[in-house]
């Protein structure tokens, strides 16, 4: 189980010309219960984002989330380690990509429900 503040972090699909890609952050007030089992490569719901309005909705399971998007304070760093080289005993980071911007979904979830099929 994640405890209180989770922040995730997705892909935004853009590229700079240095190849350096572009990730947002995720923040969400709560909790995710992940009952044992990892989250890694998993579907976490169904995010929609209105760049227009700078709105998005979250959908994690019967819940739906509002949230707003902005700009970062300061722009973080995703990297990583470089790989092992035998002829160094250092080893350097490599800048994975750069985040800049957060959609942050502050309030309570909503519930959310389908409507029940009518029979014809």
């Amino acid at each position: 189980m994640y405890s209180e503040g989770v922040n995730l972090v997705i892909r935004c699909h853009v590229s700079f010309s240095d190849g350096l890609n572009e990730y947002m952050l995720i923040e969400l007030q709560g909790t995710i219960e992940n009952y044992g089992e990892p989250l890694a490569g998993r579907v976490l719901g169904t995010l929609v984002w209105h760049k227009d309005k700078n709105e998005a909705l979250l959908q994690i399971g019967h819940h739906l989330l509002e949230g707003k998007a902005s700009e970062l304070e300061k722009p973080l760093l995703l990297m990583k380690p470089s790989p092992p080289n035998q002829h160094f005993e250092e080893r350097t980071m490599i800048v994975e990509a750069v985040i800049k911007r957060r959609l942050l979904f502050k309030n309570r979830p909503k519930p959310f429900t389908l409507a029940p099929k009518a029979d014809h």
